[in-house]
């Protein structure tokens, strides 16, 4: 199913072709037009167990809207979240300062972690903002920060802290080159 759709409509779609440790499918959306709706419109792609990651590409407030469509357990929506990026991540994330996220389940900064990593460009520069596997990790130096506190402080701490709707997660780096 997944690929006769991309098939269909290539020039809408770029498969990164990277499946992570939550299955989950990257996909790129360039443009999505769907008559009275604007050029905002999310698709929702399923197919077999596996999710599908689409990234918005058309932006309405100069801002990239991250949307899944990992299927959620009843009582477990996907939650809104503002992501930060300063001290110089943002140039990983194409001078990008800020996305606006949708986390589905688990929502966790973990989780959080994996769904970011394959906006970092160019790809190869993954490495600068995390360690991916089956147990995802921001690398030493990139302090993240939930509604500017250390996430160390929060409970559960670190990789397994808890976020919610609304939820502001910054990610700084305190390493600079002199």
């Amino acid at each position: 199913m997944l690929t006769s759709i991309l098939a269909r409509c290539p020039e809408w779609f770029t498969d990164c072709g990277f499946t992570h440790a939550c299955h989950t499918r990257i996909i790129r959306v360039r443009t999505l037009s769907t008559k009275g709706t604007g050029n905002n419109t999310s698709l929702q792609l399923q197919h077999n167990s596996t999710s599908i990651l689409l990234v918005n590409m058309a932006e309405d407030d100069g801002q990239e809207t991250v949307r899944t469509t990992e299927p959620i357990s009843e009582g477990q929506d996907p939650i809104d979240l503002k992501v930060e990026f300063g001290g110089g991540l943002e140039t990983l994330f194409s001078n990008q300062n800020s996305l606006k996220i949708q986390l589905p389940k688990p929502h966790t900064i973990r989780h959080l972690v994996s769904l970011l990593s394959p906006q970092v460009r160019p790809q190869k520069s993954m490495s600068l903002f995390c360690s991916p596997g089956p147990e995802w990790d921001v690398k030493p130096g990139i302090l993240p920060l939930v509604n500017d506190e250390d996430w160390e402080l929060l409970e559960p701490s670190g990789m397994h802290a808890l976020l919610k709707h609304g939820d502001n997660v910054m990610f700084i780096s305190t390493l600079h080159g002199g």
